[in-house]
């Protein structure tokens, strides 16, 4: 079985820095991304590993990715938004790819293993994400306004990897990108075979899976790969 793995990095990170991309943020002296990278890189199951990029950081980027990673990474440019990002990386995984994991560059906290269970569940199932049961109370709210409180026995916060069988979640970009003028956000690709109606499973995340947003998320981040054994 080939398994590829798709990263993206191309945003812009316009909530953390105007200075330096969150991706590209130095934590022990590390980019973030490169901390996310080793924990896939070091995966044997893994066969190769698609970063995307910023188009005003792909040349210099690339060029240090490729260096540091020469066996198993490559880069291409994100798209305007994520969900054109994960498309172009899509298009460059080879055809015979069967599973493809995507996971989002600002989290390099996944553990191991848990990326080793995800691999396993979609090898039956074909669709599964990580996520964790909502532990608050989730209310609606409008114009400043408590409008409901929403019913969170049936709610899961989504983490990242993704993991799909890749000709079905490739489809399924491809038909998505053939309509005309849809306004759908797809905030991720689970959302887009839930669109088809295609069945997605969920896995319970153990892990600290935390995304690296703004700033205040940096010193929790330090204190992670302080106290991380697997860092």
């Amino acid at each position: 079985m080939k398994i590829s793995c798709i990263i993206t990095a191309g945003g812009k990170g316009s909530r953390f820095s105007n200075i330096t991309k969150k991706q590209f943020y130095l934590i022990n002296k590390k980019p973030i991304l490169e901390l996310t990278i080793d924990v896939f890189h070091k995966l044997d199951i893994i066969n190769n590993i698609i970063i995307t990029l910023p188009e005003d950081e792909y040349f210099k980027k690339n060029n240090d990715l490729t260096l540091k990673y020469p066996k198993k990474v490559s880069c291409v440019i994100g798209g305007v938004n994520r969900q054109q990002s994960v498309f172009n990386a899509l298009t460059y995984c080879p055809e015979d790819t069967d599973l493809v994991l995507i996971h989002d560059g600002v989290r390099p906290f996944i553990e191991e293993s848990e990326i080793l269970n995800l691999i396993e569940i979609a090898k039956t199932h074909q669709a599964v994400i990580p996520g964790n049961k909502v532990k608050n109370t989730i209310k609606s709210v409008k114009d400043n306004k408590i409008i409901n409180t929403i019913e969170r026995n049936n709610l899961i916060e989504v983490y990242t990897p993704q993991v799909f069988n890749f000709h079905l979640i490739y489809e399924s970009h491809k038909k998505i990108k053939e309509i005309q003028n849809t306004e759908i956000n797809f905030t991720d690709d689970a959302s887009i075979l839930e669109y088809f109606n295609i069945p997605v499973y969920w896995y319970e995340s153990n892990s600290n899976n935390l995304k690296i947003t703004t700033q205040e998320d940096i010193k929790y981040a330090k204190y992670l790969l302080e106290n991380k054994e697997f860092i």
